[in-house]
């Protein structure tokens, strides 16, 4: 296990529930946050390295001397990525509507936010803040994304995944003299969800995913992270790799129902090397039908081990 963990802490998802689990963990000697230079949460090792040195690289050389760590804030996920490895990258989501709500109540009740609702959402530093914090990063490019609505489950999902033995609380929730979801008419909810096309977007991948991973979890199997790139009724390639494992990952290749073939996902993906993925990279599959026979559908793959397919 590498011992030191970035999270993305999205505004109103759950995370200072998490960061204080975290920090209770691995204790605060040993917990670093960056909610910007003017935050009083923000520790003075980054304040020293970021905000007046600016040296990322030195940062990460100081905390990584720690056997564990864990760096936490109000951030975009490239901020630091490049120094961790994807696996070790933590963050939360939530269902739009109710996050834009409750980070609507917040800058009322914390930060004297004078206008209503409808005028918040209009303006665009509210608008997709989930996405726009996640960069466009693809999600196997991220250790675990756990969902707000069902935080105890991630918990013990991320406890497993990463050997630590966090302790479940709800921090930070807050409902008196605040809006909720129950307040809002159907025209209200519909522009939130427009305006946050990207979030809703986001979200729902998130939610496939969670799905998946639950499943496997309840079972007591690993998750496959994965993609597919190219795929027609001949060929298939994409990439699969699983944290808990350093071996390529074998897969079995179907048309619609029919096996096909056993393969590897060993081969390289140059362009995922900079994203600190297992394997140095060698995390990809590629297979070509070469039968006589024509088949009828579109190939796919399946991790053999567990029966989860890539998508």
């Amino acid at each position: 296990m590498n011992n030191h963990i970035l999270f993305i802490h999205i505004p109103k998802t759950a995370g200072t529930s998490f960061r204080k689990a975290a920090e209770a963990y691995f204790g605060t000697r040993n917990t670093f946050y960056d909610y910007s230079s003017k935050s009083p949460e923000t520790s003075n090792t980054v304040l020293n390295y970021m905000y007046e040195k600016q040296d990322h690289y030195g940062l990460f050389k100081k905390i990584s001397r720690r056997k564990h760590s864990f760096l936490s804030g109000h951030f975009p996920v490239d901020k630091y990525a490049p120094l961790y490895d994807a696996m070790n990258i933590i963050s939360f989501v939530r269902e739009p509507v109710s996050q834009v709500i409750s980070h609507y109540n917040h800058y009322k009740n914390y930060h004297g936010y004078k206008k209503e609702l409808n005028e918040f959402i209009n303006e665009p530093r509210f608008r997709n803040v989930q996405s726009k914090n996640f960069r466009r990063r693809a999600l196997m490019h991220f250790g675990f994304v756990g969902l707000t609505e069902r935080y105890q489950e991630s918990l013990e999902m991320i406890n497993r995944l990463y050997g630590t033995d966090m302790v479940y609380s709800r921090m930070n929730i807050s409902t008196e003299g605040s809006l909720s979801d129950k307040d809002l008419d159907a025209e209200l909810k519909k522009s939130i969800k427009k305006l946050n096309s990207e979030d809703i977007d986001l979200y729902e991948s998130v939610k496939r995913q969670f799905e998946i991973r639950k499943g496997l979890f309840d079972k007591k199997l690993p998750y496959t992270y994965g993609i597919i790139q190219k795929i027609d009724k001949n060929q298939i390639s994409g990439i699969a790799f699983q944290k808990e494992s350093d071996d390529a990952v074998e897969l079995d290749i179907y048309s619609r129902d029919k096996y096909i073939a056993t393969i590897l996902s060993k081969n390289l993906r140059l362009g995922q090397v900079p994203h600190h993925v297992p394997r140095k990279g060698y995390i990809g599959f590629d297979y070509v039908y070469r039968g006589d026979k024509p088949l009828d559908g579109k190939l796919r793959a399946v991790v053999k081990a567990t029966g989860q397919g890539i998508v």
